[in-house]
């Protein structure tokens, strides 16, 4: 049923169509906008700790033993 009405709709030539499609796109690209803005506002403290944790303190230093010694 959903089908078919959006079908109708993207295949409908009349004028007000035109505008209810332009409405309905910005729409969505408005709120996928506030989503990024939101989630980047979140996700940058998380990764910046998450990089002082991985940053290492000290060199690894370690001795490899071969079998031949």
């Amino acid at each position: 049923m959903f089908l078919i009405a959006l079908k109708g709709f993207f295949y409908s030539e009349s004028g007000a169509v035109s505008v209810d499609f332009v409405v309905l796109t910005s729409l969505v690209l408005s709120f996928g906008i506030t989503v990024a803005t939101l989630v980047a506002a979140g996700v940058n403290p998380i990764a910046s700790g998450i990089s002082a944790v991985m940053t290492p303190t000290s060199e690894f230093t370690a001795k490899f033993v071969s079998v031949d010694e």
